[in-house]
C-alpha cells in the first residue's frame, strides 16, 4: 500500500527542545504524538485536583457529581452489612484514605464549589451520597506510557 503525506502536524509554539514526535502511537484514525520536553500543560486532570473532570469523557450519570471533595465516606455509616452474619461490618464510618482534596467515587455526592475548586459545594453536606443506582463510564484522553512502570 502506498502512503502520501496529507498534512503537517506542528504546534504554533514549537521549539527544537520540545522533541515533538519523540513518541507516536496510531490507532485507526487517532494519533497520539509525544513531545517529551514540551512546557504545555496536559488537558487531563489525572489526579482530579482541579475539582473537575477535564480531559475525561463521561457517559451515563454515575460521575455527575465527581470528583468527590474531601474524605466524604468518613462522615457517614458506610455499610449496613450483607451476606451471612460473619461478613457484616459494624457500619462504622470508614476513611477513603484520601491523598489531596479529591477522588472519584461514583457512590459519593459531594462535588467542588463552582466558585472555587478549593472548597466543596455546600449544597451537599459531609457524608452525602447518590448511592449505587447511577451507572456510566469515565474514559481518559489517550496517553503513552514510556518504559515498563507507572506510579
Amino acid at each position: 500500500e502506498k502512503y502520501t503525506q496529507e498534512a503537517v502536524i506542528q504546534p504554533r509554539d514549537i521549539t527544537s527542545t520540545d522533541f515533538l514526535g519523540s513518541s507516536l502511537a496510531l490507532d485507526g484514525m487517532q494519533a497520539v504524538i509525544g513531545s517529551m520536553h514540551s512546557a504545555a500543560k496536559t488537558r487531563t486532570t489525572w489526579d482530579f485536583e482541579t475539582g473537575d473532570l477535564s480531559g475525561w469523557e463521561q457517559t451515563g450519570d454515575a460521575f455527575r457529581y465527581q470528583p468527590t471533595y474531601g474524605d466524604n465516606s468518613k462522615h457517614r455509616a458506610v455499610y449496613e452489612g450483607y451476606g451471612n452474619e460473619a461478613s457484616k461490618s459494624s457500619g462504622d464510618p470508614q476513611s477513603s484514605r484520601l491523598v489531596g482534596r479529591y477522588y472519584v467515587g461514583s457512590f459519593e455526592k459531594r462535588p467542588s464549589s463552582l466558585e472555587s475548586y478549593q472548597s466543596p459545594d455546600n449544597t451537599f453536606p459531609l457524608g452525602n451520597f447518590q448511592g449505587d443506582e447511577p451507572t456510566g463510564t469515565l474514559t481518559s484522553d489517550p496517553f503513552i506510557i514510556l518504559g515498563n512502570k507507572i506510579s
